[in-house]
């Protein structure tokens, strides 16, 4: 449909609009209309107050519908509305509000209008005054200038006139607000002259000064407050002598309202009459209950009177009282103009180094540049503190004047300017200081230099790399290391290449070393790390050596599919140091993605010590893969213990084999009790395996903890293998190996996700252990996701001896849901801690391997399940075996 068109526009209204007006003319009995079937298929409200129902293509579509019948679909909509003991308008009430809400959208301003005529139109007549209320409140965020004249007949409706002005304030309409106020009486009066004061109405303040004396006290209130917050001069007087009112709580609030008019008289230029309210203010609120106000006129006398108010911003910083002295220090730097600032500059003359000190603190957060050659005098004093302190002031109150003394003063003797000086030359804005620093990099000395060119750096000179590369060939070796640094943290890809002839010509050590670091640090900046693997490698064609060495390092840091390629072929390089850092920056990889090279380079290196990194990393290999299988990892683990030359090797091996639960890697850390020297290590490997796999295979797991105990006599491992036979035998009745999988969205029982369905493909399960403190406890935030309103899986497997009665015991945080054999055994959807054993379920096992399934429900906080299968009266039931498959 194009509704753009005019004549579409006409055929639809025509198709459309008699048919949303139908349900006006039902009769009892008779089909619903077009309109009440849209509204039937907005949401329901549930008892919990939330909502279900339709997705918001459904509510969508009725709104659009809606709109397509114009004003007289959203007037009958309106019809539809109800009195709260009339009958239920829920549904209508959310329609409505979702056409309102959608007809506020920027680009539509003729919906917006013509929901908003209808709206208003619909406040006449004799609808109840709480659908009025109703509509009023749409109108509050829909209603326009087309609002105003049927919005104003409400503000003296006896019971409307609160929502109404709220209407009108928020449409910015303070005229027919105005002409109300002679009318309105009492709280209506009241409210009116609130909403004009937010307005800031000027031609009310003649009708609402009157009501500042008001007898009665809540309308002289609202009259003071609101004659501030409009900032009329004719307002001070009245307002000061309500300050004579007995009433402590009275006057606090003509405090208040004091100290808003007073700041916005001086926001409009109006400052004669704020000096009045604050001085006033000053001299009548002595004790110390009134402190706050004290302190409020004070900074306001001084935003509003300048350096005329300093008299009284001296007085309160000589305060004994500490909050007073405090809003003097603000009121200081609040102080406007450049005469209050030379003030200040003429109160360091003859002042102590302590005083001085105050002052140029107070100007640095004055950040006035008119303070600017005291400031720079002041770097000159005898007094290392006052100079310290000129040299903080002038990095806020300067310019690029400074630049030139804040550089010098970077190679003072005091440790305290220096750095006062690099703090502020980083504070100076603007490029101009950047240029000033750069330009006086070659007259400085050394120490001045080397800041310099950090300084430049921070401050992102790009453009002054020349001066950068020139002190790159400084004769002091600080410079030099200085300027590498700094190019490596400005330079673009088009200057790599000159960071990497650095490294290559690089004659020390050091050098090479820093020229390494920058290098490093300026491809792990820039984006294109293709390019930055291109300049690196082509660097290398043409080098050998530490440096060659020194530029794999950095190809390592890139970490790309180009860098890795280049290293691999640095594997087989003739150069030692090449191998060697080939090596070392395919160990510090991400991912396992190198471990066959590494493998490889462990296997074929005749250097030991090329030997023992390229093992150590293959090691670190196992220890990163994320997704690996466990009989991948443990093929990984078989690898590095054939690849080992030394007993430490194996060692380092088998402790990762020992983290597989697996039954299989029993047999690989088995195989190693023959060797002596790995005895030990092997058996205590042996150990935590079964421990972790005794869920699944409990009687494997116990022969295995026997074999090790017996091929050792390392007390260690005799302790560990007495453990290990304690945790399975605390854990006998549960179910502590189970294969896992989610997480899910949604917290329902109800809800069904793939694991349910038996034939579903892409679900991955995963082993885990119930292997803590409490009998047979699953966390799942550990094991699944860490996550809320979602849903997780487990599932194991029972091996019953013959056909029999039992009784499945869970406990769960949050609620679950228990298959056995595909059949539904127990559903409880409730958000709750975990209780062990809390539920207690009649079950029959048949002879041989019963499939029980597990879904657990997640709120938030706390995740865990446990599980264990008892004889029908409680008690122990004899001959079941669990696994975990």
């Amino acid at each position: 449909m194009n509704a753009r068109h005019p004549l579409a526009a006409l055929v639809v209204a025509a198709a459309v609009l008699p048919a949303l007006l139908a349900p006006a003319a039902l009769h009892a009995g008779e089909a619903k209309g077009p309109l009440e079937a849209l509204v039937d298929s907005m949401p329901n409200r549930d008892p919990g107050g939330k909502h279900t129902g339709p997705p918001v293509d459904v509510a969508q579509k009725a709104v659009l519908q809606v709109m397509e019948g114009g004003k007289a679909s959203i007037t009958a909509l309106v019809d539809m509305l109800r009195e709260p003991d009339k009958g239920e308008d829920y549904k209508a009430h959310y329609l409505l509000h979702a056409v309102a809400t959608h007809a506020r959208r920027p680009e539509a301003e003729a919906e917006r209008r013509a929901v908003a005529e209808a709206l208003a139109a619909a406040l006449g007549g004799d609808r109840p005054t709480i659908i009025k209320a109703y509509l009023l409140e749409e109108l509050k965020w829909v209603g326009g200038e087309e609002s105003i004249a049927a919005v104003a007949k409400l503000l003296l409706h006896p019971e409307l006139y609160d929502e109404t002005a709220q209407v009108l304030v928020n449409l910015k309409a303070a005229a027919p607000l105005r002409a109300a106020l002679p009318k309105a009486k009492g709280r209506n009066r009241q409210t009116l002259v609130l909403a004009a004061g937010s307005l800031r109405d000027m031609q009310a303040v003649a009708e609402i000064l009157p009501d500042a004396q008001s007898p009665d006290r809540d309308l002289r209130l609202a009259a003071m407050a609101a004659l501030a917050r409009i900032g009329d001069a004719a307002a001070v007087e009245p307002l000061l002598k309500a300050l004579e009112v007995d009433s402590a709580y009275e006057r606090s609030q003509v405090v208040d309202a004091l100290l808003v008019l007073a700041s916005r008289l001086t926001a409009a230029g109006q400052a004669k009459p704020a000096e009045r309210v604050c001085r006033h203010l000053l001299k009548t609120c002595s004790d110390r209950a009134q402190a706050h106000a004290r302190c409020g006129a004070l900074v306001a006398l001084a935003r509003a009177a300048g350096a005329d108010a300093m008299d009284e911003v001296l007085a309160a910083m000589s305060s004994d009282d500490p909050v007073l002295r405090a809003a003097g220090v603000q009121a200081a730097i609040e102080m406007p103009g450049e005469k209050a600032t030379q003030r200040w500059v003429e109160r360091m003359k003859g002042a102590d180094a302590a005083r001085r000190v105050a002052i140029l603190d107070l100007l640095a957060r004055r950040a006035d540049t008119a303070a600017m050659p005291a400031i720079l005098e002041a770097m000159a004093a005898p007094e290392e503190q006052v100079r310290v302190a000129a040299i903080r002031a002038a990095g806020s109150a300067g310019d690029a004047r400074a630049v030139a003394p804040l550089a010098a003063a970077l190679g003072s003797e005091s440790a305290a300017a220096r750095a006062a000086a690099r703090d502020a030359l980083l504070r100076v804005p603007g490029k101009e200081p950047t240029a000033a620093i750069a330009k006086a990099i070659p007259a400085a000395q050394p120490q001045g230099k080397v800041a310099m060119l950090d300084l430049v750096a921070r401050r992102e000179g790009k453009e002054h790399l020349d001066v950068v590369l020139a002190c790159t060939r400084d004769k002091d070796a600080g410079v030099t290391a200085a300027a590498i640094t700094a190019l490596g943290k400005l330079a673009e890809v088009s200057d790599l290449p000159k960071l990497t002839n650095l490294l290559v010509a690089a004659k020390g050590g050091a050098v090479r070393g820093t020229a390494e670091q920058a290098l490093a640090s300026a491809c792990s900046r820039l984006r294109d790390k293709n390019q930055c693997v291109g300049a690196v490698a082509e660097a290398l064609k043409a080098t050998t050596g530490d440096a060659r060495a020194a530029l794999c390092r950095v190809l390592a840091g890139i970490g790309n599919r180009t860098a890795l390629e280049v290293l691999r072929a640095g594997l087989t390089d003739a150069s030692d140091p090449v191998r060697e850092a080939a090596i070392r920056g395919l160990t510090a990889w991400s991912d396992d993605t190198p471990a066959a090279d590494l493998l490889r380079a462990a296997a074929d290196a005749k250097n030991d010590k090329h030997h023992v990194l390229a093992l150590r990393g293959y090691i670190r290999m196992i220890e990163v893969g994320e997704d690996r299988s466990a009989a991948g990892t443990l093929k990984m683990c078989q690898a590095a213990i054939d690849a080992a030359r030394r007993p430490d090797e194996k060692r380092q091996a088998l402790g990762l084999v020992g983290t597989v639960t697996d039954p299989k890697a029993i047999a690989v850390a088995e195989t190693q009790l023959r060797d002596k020297a790995l005895a030990a290590e092997a058996a205590s490997a042996m150990v935590r395996i079964a421990r972790a796999i005794s869920g699944a295979y409990r009687e494997e797991a116990r022969q295995a903890i026997a074999r090790a105990a017996d091929a050792t006599d390392v007390e260690a491992v005799h302790k560990q293998a007495k453990e290990a036979l304690a945790f399975i035998e605390k854990f006998e009745d549960f179910i502590v190996g189970w294969m896992v999988c989610g997480p899910y969205r949604g917290k329902k029982t109800s809800k069904p996700h793939p694991p349910e369905k038996p034939d579903a493909k892409g679900v991955k399960w995963k082993l885990v252990t119930a292997a803590g403190k409490r009998p047979g406890v699953v966390d799942l935030n550990r094991h699944v996701a860490r996550r809320n309103n979602v849903t997780g899986y487990l599932k194991a497997q029972i091996w019953a001896p013959e056909d029999m009665e039992a009784r499945l015991e869970i406990g769960s945080d949050d609620g679950v849901k228990a298959w056995l054999n595909g059949q539904v055994v127990h559903d409880k959807d409730v958000p709750r801690s975990l209780v062990i054993n809390e539920d207690k379920v009649k079950v029959a096992l048949k002879k041989g391997w019963n499939d029980l399934l597990l879904k657990v429900t997640q709120g938030g906080g706390g995740w865990e399940v446990c599980a264990r299968v008892r004889a029908a009266d409680g008690s122990k039931l004899e001959g079941l075996r669990h696994k975990a498959e």
